[in-house]
C-alpha cells in the first residue's frame, strides 16, 4: 500500500504538471476536479488505506507523505524566492523568463494536491492496529509533519502573502489553503497523538489576513473553518 502511495503523488510532481499546456489556474481547477482526485476514487483510497494498511506500514506511508510534501514545497519555495528576487536565495534578478513563472505555480500546485491526498492518508490511518511499542514513533512522525512542517510553512507563507499584491500571492494562498486543510485533518483525527507548539505567530498571522480583501475563497474557507485550537481566540 504504501508503495502504491509512493506511486500516487509522483503523479503529482511538477515535472508532470508542467506537460500541460493551459493557464496557470486552469491547472489548478482542473487537476482537483479530475479522475485521481474525484470523491468516488478518494472514498476507495481511503477505505482501502483504513482496510489494507498493515500498523507495520503506516511509519513509512507517513515518512512518504512528509517527503512528498516536504520536496514539493522546496520546489515552490526555491521557484517563488527566484522570481520575487526575496530572501538569502536571491541569486537570481527579480522578473526572470516566464518558465520560472510557470514553476512557481505547478510547484505550488504540485503541493495543494500532494496535501490533498495526504489529507485522505492520515484521516484514513487505523491507529488503533499500530503495535503499542510503535504508537511513540507514529506520534513523533505526526508531531513533525504538523509542528516542524506545518506550522513553520503556513507562518512563512501567510507572511508572504501579506506582503504582496493579490496577483502576485496566488500561489502562496493555495499552498497555505492545502496546508490549513491538512492541518485540519491532523488535529480532528489524530489530536491524542500530537504535541502542539508554535501556535502563537501563526495565528497571529491567520488573524491578521482575514482582513484581506484580495483573499483566495478556498483559503477564506480554510480560515473560518479552523477549529477552536488551544491559543486560538479570535475566531
Amino acid at each position: 500500500m504504501d508503495v502504491f502511495l509512493n506511486h500516487l503523488l509522483s503523479s503529482f510532481s511538477p515535472q508532470h504538471i508542467q506537460t500541460l499546456s493551459w493557464p496557470m489556474r486552469d491547472i489548478y481547477q482542473m487537476s482537483h476536479s479530475g479522475p485521481l482526485l474525484d470523491t468516488v476514487f478518494l472514498a476507495h483510497l481511503s477505505r482501502a488505506i483504513h482496510t489494507f494498511l498493515p500498523g507495520a506500514q503506516i511509519n513509512s506511508a507517513i515518512e512518504i507523505l512528509l517527503q512528498r510534501l516536504k520536496d514539493a514545497w522546496e520546489s515552490y519555495d526555491e521557484n517563488d524566492h527566484a522570481i520575487h528576487g526575496e530572501g538569502p536565495r536571491n541569486k537570481r534578478k527579480v522578473g526572470v523568463d516566464a518558465a520560472s513563472s510557470l514553476d512557481s505555480g505547478i510547484s505550488a500546485i504540485s503541493f495543494s494536491l500532494s496535501a490533498r491526498v495526504a489529507l485522505v492518508v492520515v484521516s484514513s490511518l487505523a491507529m488503533k492496529s499500530v503495535p503499542q511499542t510503535a504508537q511513540g514513533e507514529v506520534g513523533r512522525i505526526l508531531s513533525d509533519l504538523k509542528n516542524s512542517f506545518l506550522f513553520h510553512r503556513l507562518t512563512k507563507t501567510f507572511g508572504t502573502i501579506q506582503s504582496r499584491a493579490g496577483s502576485d500571492a496566488w500561489s502562496s494562498q493555495i499552498v497555505a489553503a492545502a496546508s490549513l486543510h491538512l492541518l485540519y485533518a491532523l488535529d480532528i483525527f489524530h489530536d491524542s497523538f500530537l504535541q502542539t507548539s508554535g501556535y502563537s505567530e501563526l495565528w497571529m498571522k491567520i488573524s491578521d489576513s482575514l482582513e484581506d480583501d484580495r483573499l483566495l475563497p478556498e483559503l477564506t474557507v480554510e480560515i473560518v473553518c479552523i477549529p477552536e485550537y488551544k491559543s486560538c481566540s479570535y475566531l
